[in-house]
C-alpha cells in the first residue's frame, strides 16, 4: 500500500469514527479501511478498541449513553 493511500485511509477512519463515535470493524472494512490501518491508529493511541471488533476515538467520554451505544453497535 502506498503512503498516500495509507494517509487517506487514516484520515477517512478518523473522520468516520468522529462522526459515528463508535464503529464496528465490519462497517469500517466496508468503507475501505484496512484492519492494518486501524491497528496502527490504535498503536499510535489515536483510536481505542474498547472491545473486540469495536473502535472509538482515544479518550472518548464514557457515560451511560456511550455504553448503550457500544452495546447497540455490537448487536447488528
Amino acid at each position: 500500500m502506498t503512503k498516500s493511500a495509507e494517509t487517506s485511509q487514516r484520515d477517512l477512519a478518523v473522520k468516520l469514527i468522529e462522526r459515528h463515535a463508535i464503529m464496528r470493524l465490519s462497517d469500517l472494512k466496508r468503507r475501505g479501511i484496512n484492519p492494518v490501518t486501524l491497528a496502527r491508529l490504535v498503536d499510535e493511541r489515536v483510536l481505542e478498541r474498547p472491545s473486540r471488533g469495536l473502535y472509538e476515538r482515544a479518550g472518548a467520554e464514557v457515560d451511560v449513553a456511550h455504553s448503550l451505544a457500544e452495546v447497540a453497535t455490537r448487536v447488528p
